[in-house]
């Protein structure tokens, strides 16, 4: 064999790895995240499926939105009810929940940003509350952390909600139910004491024979949810996420959340 030709053909050769190596890496990185919202429609935190693309498509996928042109990455939205969404990060069938409160008992499913041990409050996506939503006559207050004359009918909660944890510690009857217009379809017909759900659940289901106790229940941190699959494969990028999530309170977080405060329910 030709001695020239034989060094091109080593050269080639030695030079393989890392040709195979650097294809690989780019071809792995992603370009889509496949990320899972509820499939309701709750204002003003998001619409109904298909409408993640629409004009002011809700508060948590604008917000989301930002992040991800950042980063110059696009999102294909799954949509299913909270614990599937759970289950489906768990397994590595979507990269990222938007978004999900702490809790100790939800790392089984994927992965908070940390930061020396404890989850990273300013990598959040946002705040939000609960509130407490009573009868219109009912002289039941939240105060200083507990309910006042509440009564002996029990408080009604949606399935999985995190905010069974404080409430549990009331010494107070709970009932949990698959949706919050079940709880307040109970409330109106009086066969609860109270809701506690998200704050913004109440403009969907408002009605003059419910109201809604000025305190919040418990105001709390929402963050983006990792699966363990994809910070495993892409650890840098989902770190960049999570900081962006971060920056997002510095530039573009208060504009976004005005608009829709300032918004009439869809």
């Amino acid at each position: 064999m030709n001695r020239k030709l034989f060094q091109q053909i080593s050269v080639l050769i030695s030079a393989l790895p890392f040709i195979l190596f650097s294809h690989f890496s780019s071809a792995a990185t992603p370009t889509m995240i496949n990320t899972c919202v509820m499939d309701s429609e709750l204002f003003p935190l998001w619409r109904k499926p298909g409408q993640e693309k629409q004009q002011n498509p809700g508060l948590n996928i604008e917000l989301y939105d930002v992040i991800i042109k950042k980063l110059d990455l696009q999102t294909s939205w799954v949509r299913a009810p909270f614990l599937r969404c759970l289950a489906l990060l768990q397994n590595g069938e979507v990269d990222v929940i938007n978004a999900v409160s702490y809790q100790q008992a939800r790392e089984q499913f994927g992965r908070y940003p940390f930061n020396k041990g404890v989850v990273d409050v300013q990598k959040r996506l946002k705040f939000d509350s609960y509130h407490a939503f009573v009868y219109a006559t009912a002289e039941t207050q939240w105060q200083d952390g507990h309910f006042v004359k509440l009564g002996n009918q029990a408080v009604a909660i949606e399935i999985g909600a995190s905010i069974k944890t404080l409430l549990s510690q009331q010494n107070i009857a709970l009932i949990e139910l698959p949706s919050a217009g079940h709880a307040f379809g109970m409330l109106k017909k009086q066969r609860i004491a109270a809701v506690v759900t998200n704050q913004n659940n109440g403009f969907k289901y408002a009605d003059p024979l419910i109201k809604q106790l000025a305190e919040p229940v418990q105001t709390k941190a929402y963050y983006l949810m990792i699966s363990n699959q994809f910070y495993s494969a892409h650890k840098e990028l989902a770190e960049q996420i999570w900081a962006e999530s971060e920056a997002l309170h510095i530039s573009e977080s208060e504009r976004i959340t005005n608009k829709y405060n300032q918004m009439s329910p869809w």
